[in-house]
């Protein structure tokens, strides 16, 4: 099946974020943020990391993730079960898409389908992100989320 890659033209904010998140995280099965080693945690960025602990599959030393290639080191990627609880505390946990930046909140929000290739990938320190989306899933986010402003930026599949 065709997969196409939809850039946002703008931030989902407040609202659209929330039905974004919650538009998405009905469809993927894991999520995943970074901590990069350089720049401390708030408190609110530990307390979310600290809620999330009983859904984490793993935490492992990477220097990629969907999105990112760092070109020197390594940063923590946190991957977790993505349960109905876990959708609502990340909806609730930031404004906008791309609040996801330390030191208030882990970097780059990622949500995962089942079979583990991406769906929702967020570039929070350069205000990106994307969807890759099937055809119908585009349909039915025009929806479900009429907020959300996409424009087609390639064909992943």
């Amino acid at each position: 099946m065709t997969t196409l890659r939809f850039s946002f033209t703008d931030e989902p904010r407040d609202e659209t974020y929330r039905d974004l998140i919650a538009w998405a995280g009905a469809r993927c099965s894991q999520g995943l943020v970074v901590v990069r080693d350089r720049i401390e945690l708030d408190r609110r960025a530990t307390e979310l990391l600290d809620a999330l602990k009983p859904l984490l599959i793993s935490e492992r030393r990477e220097s990629s993730w969907p999105g990112t290639v760092l070109l020197e080191g390594t940063a923590r990627v946190f991957l977790f079960k993505l349960s109905s609880d876990a959708v609502m505390k990340l909806a609730s946990a930031a404004g906008g898409l791309f609040e996801w930046e330390q030191p208030g909140l882990p970097e780059d929000l990622i949500l995962l389908r089942g079979d583990s290739r991406p769906f929702l990938v967020t570039i929070s320190h350069e205000r990106d992100g994307y969807l890759d989306l099937h055809p119908s899933e585009a349909t039915d986010l025009t929806e479900q989320a009429p907020g959300v402003a996409l424009i087609l930026s390639l064909e992943v599949s």
